[in-house]
């Protein structure tokens, strides 16, 4: 069926297979298109928005992700999972008269809201969304992190810092998109590698140098091979440690890189699937950084989830979600925020081990309640099958007049957040005037009174002429806050960043930390895709002239590089 988005007017198709998943959890097909769905979970998370409150039960300061000026009682993490409240004291009678997305954003002003999502964080004050922390800062989505900052969507990442889509990693800066590695620098989908500077889609190697495309190689640069003499000799040349020398470096890289055959997508042990970063699954289509999935559609971050459509940041098992994100486990969602191990759960947040609740938030081990009231087992259920009916009849219509119905995910204008604190704006950005034209929130940063110590121009250019005095200037970030990253405009270097950039002969960053990530993110797959062609023209890989294949691509059209289907790269690579 073609559909036509209710909020950008774009052409959508919703497939057969797509009309059996609604059929299956008894939700109506969706009005908004994917790109659309996903922009509004989005703006459901606000990771790396950290403000100043005070706990609204034990009075101590705290971060929270929620601005101040916000009418939200916000607990700190120790109370919030405390035994000094009671979850269920908080209740709300439902009005048929009113819409319920309406009553949902009124009733969440009541209840009180933890300050950041930590579980088990040591010394880890300024992360969130995670579990087992030590050592960390500002670090956002992951687990089982140590001595790691700047990181975002990490797990098992030790001594590294700046990186985004990582696990097992170690000693590693400023990398993408990379598994199983150590000391990778400025690096881009590589694997299971060591010693790697700038070198993009690399398995397997040591000791490589701006390649691309290796598999199995060691004491390479530029693709080419080198003794191990000469190539440390090479390197040496090179000047890494040099900002200056670092730039050129990047250019003839950048040059090099267009020469080489790219894969039309990343996958491993994937069947049947379309997306980029796809391991050790099957069926998982339109779908990005997955592993162990399994008939899903429409999926973002997801690690051993099956039978869901439209999810982000779910793991550890879920199964039968529907707009759902930021979640562990359980089964039978949809759009659950910030649930752990929940079944029969509808329009829940963080509610934790419950089950058949509908519309209740910060419930743990409870069932059969609504907006966080309890019923017995036959009350719940025909009160609960009367809102879906109410929710289809008396949709909510937000300020642009876009109707929000049952099972679609939350409204952005109700959402607690300002559009531009949230993910949304990292992967849908828009302007001011452009989220105010939107019906959505935009907030501005707080004034800070930073008395820049360095501009970035005044750096030392190699990170052997930098003094330990460094640590307590004020650096200027480079863009000065005129770009649309969330700009800091300023930032400091921490004494174990400048231990870890000396070490490994890496000169002082230019940009604040917001503007890093979003180079990064920049650098990143994109999460859609494009129908094209293989460009492969050679005739060693089976075919005549220009290769007959065809794929979905995570490569836009108009971008630069030579795109293979994956068997002309194999044949190349391999």
């Amino acid at each position: 069926m073609k559909k036509i988005c209710t909020n950008c007017d774009k052409d959508f198709t919703i497939e057969p297979d797509d009309f059996s998943f609604y059929e299956k959890i008894k939700v109506p097909p969706p009005t908004f298109c994917p790109d659309c769905r996903l922009q509004r979970r989005f703006a459901s998370r606000n990771e790396r928005f950290l403000y100043r409150r005070e706990c609204a039960l034990c009075g101590k300061k705290t971060l929270a992700i929620y601005a101040p000026e916000e009418p939200y009682i916000v607990y700190c993490t120790t109370c919030w999972w405390g035994d000094g409240w009671d979850p269920s004291f908080y209740t709300w009678e439902y009005d048929f008269s009113r819409p319920f997305f309406e009553q949902y954003a009124e009733f969440k002003k009541t209840v009180p809201h933890e300050a950041l999502y930590q579980a088990n964080f040591v010394n880890s004050d300024y992360a969130n969304f995670g579990f087992n922390y030590r050592d960390c800062y500002l670090v956002s989505g992951g687990w089982d992190n140590e001595r790691l900052s700047y990181a975002t969507q990490v797990n098992n990442v030790l001594d590294s810092f700046d990186i985004l889509l990582g696990n097992h990693l170690e000693l590693c800066y400023d990398t993408i998109q990379s598994a199983r590695s150590s000391q990778l620098r400025h690096c881009l989908s590589c694997e299971d590698s060591s010693d790697l500077f700038m070198c993009t889609d690399c398995r397997s190697c040591v000791s490589c140098f701006g390649c691309v495309g290796l598999r199995n190689k060691q004491y390479h640069i530029f693709n080419q091979p080198y003794s191990k003499t000469e190539y440390e000799k090479k390197i040496a040349e090179f000047h890494i440690d040099s900002n200056e020398a670092f730039e050129e470096i990047q250019k003839t890289f950048n040059e090099f890189a267009l020469t080489m055959p790219y894969r039309s997508s990343r996958f491993r042990n994937a069947n049947n699937c379309t997306g980029d970063n796809i391991n050790d699954s099957k069926n998982a289509l339109h779908s990005f950084a997955i592993t162990g999935g399994e008939d899903l559609k429409y999926g973002l971050f997801l690690a051993q989830t099956k039978d869901t459509y439209d999810c982000s940041y779910v793991g550890k098992g879920g199964e039968r979600l529907y707009e759902v994100i930021s979640s562990f486990g359980g089964a039978d969602q949809i759009a659950g925020v910030r649930t752990l191990f929940d079944r029969n759960s509808f329009y829940s947040e963080d509610c934790h081990n419950c089950n058949d609740i509908f519309g209740c938030i910060g419930l743990k081990k409870k069932a059969y309640c609504i907006f966080n009231k309890e019923y017995p087992k036959e009350e719940y259920t025909a009160l609960r099958d009367r809102i879906i009916e109410h929710m289809k009849t008396m949709p909510y219509s937000d300020s642009k007049g876009r109707e929000h119905s049952f099972g679609d995910f939350w409204p952005i204008e109700l959402e607690p957040f300002a559009y531009n604190e949230t993910k949304a704006q990292e992967h849908f950005p828009l302007t001011k005037e452009e989220m105010v034209a939107n019906g959505f929130r935009f907030r501005d940063r707080e004034a800070q009174d930073y008395r820049i110590t360095h501009s970035a121009n005044d750096l030392p250019d190699s990170i052997r002429e930098v003094p330990d005095s460094i640590t307590e200037s004020i650096i200027g970030c480079m863009h000065q806050g005129e770009c649309i990253d969330n700009c800091t405009r300023a930032f400091k270097i921490l004494k174990s960043e400048l231990e870890f950039y000396r070490r490994m002969s890496i000169p002082l960053p230019r940009l604040c930390p917001n503007c890093r990530h979003m180079t990064r993110v920049a650098k990143a797959s994109p999460f859609k895709l494009w129908h094209r062609a293989c460009m492969c023209e050679k005739a060693n890989h089976e075919h005549s002239g220009t290769c007959p294949n065809e794929f979905e691509t995570p490569y836009a059209p108009e971008r630069p590089e030579i795109l293979y289907c994956e068997k002309c790269y194999l044949s190349e690579v391999v």
